[in-house]
């Protein structure tokens, strides 16, 4: 999963996503693509770790030589754990991440 790992014990970790296997990561994470009060997803969340460009943005740079890859942020709060950085982003995985990204909105908002 990672190269750059922080593990406090077995229930506090941060970890660096591959940009290569990062969408697979999100997919197990979330297999319905659907957040909960277990497992957020941010994205576009730049910082040192990648940029700001949006899923709209990506998703109309797939067939340029723009960047294909989005950043992102998982949490889940029950273990202590959150995974960020950049994912590479095929056409068949946009729908999924706006389900994602709405889904995680619902949460916060306390919706779900």
């Amino acid at each position: 999963m990672s190269e750059a790992t922080i593990t406090v014990t077995p229930a506090y970790e941060i970890g660096k996503l591959d940009p290569e296997t990062g969408m697979t990561t999100l997919r197990a994470i979330f297999p319905e693509g659907a957040a909960n009060y277990l497992n957020l997803c941010l994205f576009s969340t730049s910082g040192t770790h990648g940029s700001y460009l949006t899923i709209e943005e990506i998703a109309a740079s797939l067939d340029t030589d723009e960047p294909e890859r989005l950043t992102v942020l998982v949490v889940q709060p029950r273990v202590v754990r959150m995974l960020y950085g950049e994912i590479d982003v095929a056409r068949d995985d946009i729908a999924y991440l706006l389900k994602l990204r709405e889904s995680t909105k619902a949460v916060i908002a306390g919706e779900f």
